[in-house]
């Protein structure tokens, strides 16, 4: 513990901004928390005295209730005497007294009250029951006690007068109700032979100021018995007797029953309380038990909290010290982190750390996601088999093994030891970081039979085959021209410019062009036969001039462009695969890939990096031999000689763009500066060196590192992001693809008649009617819906994002809709045999899949879908979903194109 705080000094010292945030927080923390605390306690507060109001005016109604039900038997008897009274024959008070005390024996067995008396003209005449206060007969209550009549009267009408509480004469504790009596004006008050009172008279004329409907009567007085209040039993307050104690009192009282002395004065008299007898901070409701005579019932609760809750000193007591350790908590995190920063800066080269940010250095800045997971509908509808080859093709290189155990260390945690020893030995055998991992061979040859398993490994990985040195490496005099190959010349007496451009002013062809730059789906065969089998410098020519308007942006020599365009057109060879067809559709894939994705993420932002990687597709395989890299190196190849085997093919097509590119009349760069003529050579030659297959796997893990050392992953399920990059504004024809129109694009349309062209037909297409044309270029094809997404931090993220893009393009065939898959395959195919062809007559080890007398390339699509070309798209969609159509047409395919290795015919689809 010790060795721990003082390593957590030392930092503070060293480092003392780590304790800012756990200060802020224990601020925060505090204040936040007592506040609420204190605000949480009054909101109870409240609460509670709301409830206890609600059930002491509960308490409170249920009393009165009850006490004006124990008044019931002297209204019976007002009643009596009343009616009695203004009858023809009234009885007199004798015969009426006899009456009246049946009636009050009657009602003894029902109510609550001790004595009832009964004073005609004030004299106490009858009590009942018998012998409980015969000692009151004759009483004048007129003059009894103080005589303080004048009080007494004030309050006989129109209510009753509640003398007490207080102890009975008789016995006994309760309230004395006192009730003045009126019968009718027009009785004969003398027939009534009521007791006489030498006071009466003057008391009667004074109840007529009262009372002037009636004659004075007497009284009727009633001994209430509350006992139970004393002893907390009564039946409507013991609700409260649980939770709450509880006060009834009254403002000013008679000193007792017995002796009614008012006394105004007095501020307050209990009547019963339950609990304390004195409450600090009650609640009061009144109880209004007779006119101009309330009571009052003040409730707290039994607690010694009071009203505040009982948990409220605890927690304001304890809650400083859990955000103490709150806090230390959080200072024991900074201080780790700061720790782990530190390591990190001293492990990590200052140029990665640059690269990029110091964000690198923040807890799970490296997120331990998945390189190849995909968040997308594509991805989710493949087999798990599928899904787990791309996780495997994707991971696993040091590279990626350096960002685990780099985000394990910043997160705290301690990295595997195996992981640690495997950097160990790739940095002892000086491995490349992102070369394939180890096991991508083996799951290579476990997951296919062995001369497709042979072919991929070649393609992607071995740098050569075995070669009998006593091989004849000079029969193919051919090969021999391929370094002095004379270049020709493309002047002519109409300028190259005006050729291309009469021919792009068609509207059939203006209409194909602009499809073709916006279409994933689009077959350049339609391009191809529209201008007679000039594809690639008419589109070349298009994208730069109109669809981006590149040229302009630039100030480009149109005439120089143009012959430039030819010249390049004019060195593609007449291979069955790599020729200029296939350069123009790998040019119309990337161009759509850059312009409705890429160029949404802050790719190709320059006019300068448009043009580069429109020409790096044009030139990607000029002058091609028909043969691969392996053949060359092995064949002792002039080209493999002078580029050291080192990609020979990609190397010499840049050598062939270049070298056109600077003879007289072509260099249409020459307006551009200096620094931007190098910048764009060199961003072409770095895109072209790209397509070499055996940099793919280095070329894929550099892609997937920059990507995942991010902090965006972009999800489109989560955000509620729904992307439909394609969608038909009006499809008047099934012929037309459906990604014509973009959505939300303002497109320049006309509309013409296109039956009978059966240029614009797809193959299968019948009885099409007019078509939609898109004329020029959409006017607003940027306004594509965007979400938050990947973008490149500095150029060379920005360079690698492009490098895959034309790899995808460049296999791009395959993500096309079958039937131009199945052409392309072909092509390949036959453009393998030859080679094998020529591996034969050399006397060198045929290429696996090469060999015409066995099944050929076709048999190799199942493994190359899933060895690369699936991982390579599932990777490129899950950072671009506006391409996930490629990759949902690629899992389209993946069935039929698989089942060629079984029939080994391309035509059979």
């Amino acid at each position: 513990m010790m060795v721990v705080l003082r390593s957590w000094l030392r930092e503070i010292r060293e480092r003392p901004s780590v304790t800012l945030l756990s200060l802020i927080i224990l601020a925060c923390l505090l204040l936040g928390c007592e506040l609420g605390l204190y605000e949480g306690a009054k909101l109870w507060e409240t609460s509670a005295k709301a409830s206890a109001q609600s059930l002491a005016n509960s308490a409170a109604s249920a009393f009165v209730i009850n006490f004006d039900l124990s008044n019931a038997p002297i209204s019976a008897l007002q009643n009596i005497i009343q009616v009695d009274a203004i009858s023809e024959s009234p009885a007199t008070w004798s015969s009426l007294s006899s009456y009246l005390a049946k009636i009050i024996t009657g009602l003894s067995a029902l109510y609550s009250f001790k004595v009832i008396q009964i004073l005609p003209n004030g004299v106490d005449s009858l009590i009942l029951p018998p012998g409980v206060a015969d000692a009151d007969l004759g009483i004048n209550l007129l003059t009894f006690g103080s005589g303080d009549e004048a009080h007494l009267t004030s309050q006989l009408w129109p209510g009753d007068v509640v003398i007490g509480p207080g102890y009975f004469h008789s016995g006994g504790w309760g309230v004395n109700i006192i009730r003045s009596i009126f019968v009718d004006k027009a009785v004969d008050m003398a027939a009534l032979q009521l007791p006489t009172n030498v006071n009466a008279s003057a008391f009667a004329v004074q109840q007529l100021s009262i009372n002037p409907a009636g004659q004075w009567w007497g009284f009727i007085l009633s001994d209430l018995d509350l006992s139970s209040l004393l002893n907390g039993t009564d039946p409507s307050l013991s609700r409260l007797n649980a939770d709450y104690d509880y006060i009834l009192w009254q403002p000013g009282t008679y000193s007792n029953p017995g002796s009614p002395t008012y006394n105004p004065n007095a501020s307050r008299v209990n009547i019963a309380f339950v609990g304390r007898s004195s409450l600090n901070d009650p609640i009061t409701v009144p109880v209004n038990v007779s006119h101009g005579n309330s009571w009052y019932l003040d409730v707290q609760p039994k607690n010694a909290a009071g009203w505040r809750p009982s948990w409220e000193l605890p927690l304001f007591i304890s809650m400083p010290f859990l955000c103490i350790i709150l806090s230390l908590l959080v200072l024991s995190h900074s201080i780790e982190h700061s720790k782990h920063s530190r390591l990190l800066r001293a492990l990590l080269p200052d140029n990665l750390i640059s690269m990029y940010s110091s964000s690198i250095l923040e807890p799970n800045s490296l997120q331990m996601m998945r390189s190849s997971s995909i968040d997308s509908s594509a991805f989710l509808i493949m087999d798990v088999k599928q899904q787990k080859r791309i996780q495997e093709m994707v991971e696993g290189t040091t590279a990626d093994t350096i960002l685990n155990v780099v985000g394990k260390l910043m997160e705290g945690h301690m990295p595997p030891i195996e992981e640690v020893v495997a950097i160990r030995q790739a940095i002892e055998q000086r491995r490349d970081l992102y070369a394939a991992p180890a096991v991508l061979k083996a799951n290579v040859e476990r997951n296919l039979s062995e001369d497709v398993a042979n072919y991929v490994t070649l393609m992607t990985l071995d740098t050569s085959m075995k070669v009998d040195a006593r091989v004849n490496l000079t029969e193919d005099a051919g090969k021999q021209q391929l370094l002095n190959k004379e270049q020709e010349s493309f002047v002519t007496t109409v300028s190259d410019y005006e050729i291309l451009l009469n021919t792009t002013s068609s509207d059939n062809i203006q209409a194909i062009l602009s499809v073709a730059c916006n279409d994933f789906k689009f077959d350049v065969r339609k391009l191809r036969d529209a201008t007679n089998d000039h594809a690639l410098p008419i589109l070349a020519l298009y994208i730069l001039t109109v669809d981006t308007q590149v040229a302009s942006d630039l100030n480009l020599n149109l005439q120089k462009l143009s012959s430039y365009l030819n010249a390049i057109e004019a060195q593609y060879n007449s291979n069955p695969y790599h020729n200029k067809t296939h350069a123009a559709d790998v040019l119309q894939m990337l161009h759509v890939i850059v312009k409705l994705s890429l160029s949404q993420h802050g790719f190709a932002a320059t006019p300068l990096s448009k043009l580069a990687y429109v020409i790096a597709a044009l030139v990607h395989d000029v002058d091609h031999a028909g043969v691969n890299n392996d053949f060359l190196i092995n064949s002792r190849d002039p080209l493999a000689i002078v580029h050291n085997d080192r990609s020979p093919m990609e190397s010499h097509h840049c050598h062939q763009a270049f070298s056109l590119l600077y003879t007289e009349g072509s260099d249409f760069t020459a307006s551009l500066s200096t620094a931007d003529q190098r910048a764009f050579r060199s961003q072409v030659i770095d895109l072209v060196l790209a397509t070499d297959m055996k940099q793919h796997f280095n070329i894929l893990s550099q892609f997937t590192t920059s990507t995942r050392l991010t902090n965006i992953r972009f999800d489109a399920a989560k955000e509620g992001h729904q992307w439909k990059a394609q969608k038909p504004v009006d499809k008047v024809d099934e012929g037309m693809p459906d990604s014509v129109a973009l959505n939300n694009c303002e497109i320049q349309e006309h509309c013409a008649s296109q039956e009978g062209n059966s240029n614009f037909k797809d193959d299968g297409d019948a009885g099409q009617g007019p078509l939609r044309i898109l004329h020029h270029r959409p006017i607003s094809a940027n306004k594509v819906a965007q979400a938050p997404s990947y973008t490149p931090k500095n150029e060379g993220e920005s360079l690698i994002g492009m490098q895959v893009a034309l790899k995808v393009a460049d296999i791009g065939s395959i993500f096309r809709p079958l039937p131009v898959a199945l052409r392309s395959i072909e092509g390949l195919e036959q453009e393998f045999f030859l080679q094998g062809d020529k591996e034969k007559a050399r006397g060198m080890p045929v290429t696996p899949l090469f060999d015409r007398a066995k099944i050929g390339a076709s048999k190799a699509q199942k493994g190359f879908i899933d060895f690369i070309a699936m991982p390579l798209l599932s990777s490129f969609a899950r950072v671009f979903p506006e391409c996930e159509p490629l990759l949902h047409q690629l899992i389209k395919n993946y069935g039929p194109l698989s089942s060629l290795g079984e029939s080994g015919d391309v035509n059979a689809q």
